[in-house]
Order: structure tokens, then sequence, then C-alpha cells
């Protein structure tokens, strides 16, 4: 689980994740590069229905996929 008042930015950093990796499959961007992406995603939701509190771990998973795929708007907007 994380923190009840980040959860709805976390849902919704997830959806955006999850839309910049469609916009990247638009794009014809290298399997390699999407199975990266997709292997960064993947766990984030599970994050969420741990029962102890993973809300520091989720936030840092989330930065790293962010950085690594080039899409920092998504942490910049979970963070406000």
């Amino acid at each position: 689980m994380i923190c009840k008042d980040k959860e709805k930015k976390a849902l919704y950093a997830i959806y955006s994740l999850i839309a910049e990796a469609h916009n990247l499959a638009i794009q014809n961007i290298q399997s390699k590069e999407l199975f990266n992406f997709f292997d960064d995603l993947e766990h984030l939701p599970n994050l969420l229905i741990e029962e102890n509190d993973q809300t520091n771990f989720f936030e840092m998973c989330l930065e790293g996929c962010c950085v690594r795929n080039k899409c920092t708007y998504i942490i910049d907007k979970y963070r406000k």
C-alpha cells in the first residue's frame, strides 16, 4: 500500500506511464526499449496493494522509471 493521500496521484502516474508506453509503440520504438519500459512499469501496481507501507519504495521506483524512460514530467506531476 501507499499513503492514502497519494493513492490517486500514484494511479494517475501509472496511467501516464502506460500512455507513454503506448506512444512509444506508435512511434515504432525498438522492441527491446519498449520491453525495458514495461519491465520498469509492471511492478508499480503491486506496490499499491502490498500490506505494508510501500510509499517510499514506490516513489523511488517511479522516479527511476521516469528518468530511465525520459518522461520525468510524470514524476514531477506526482510530486505536486
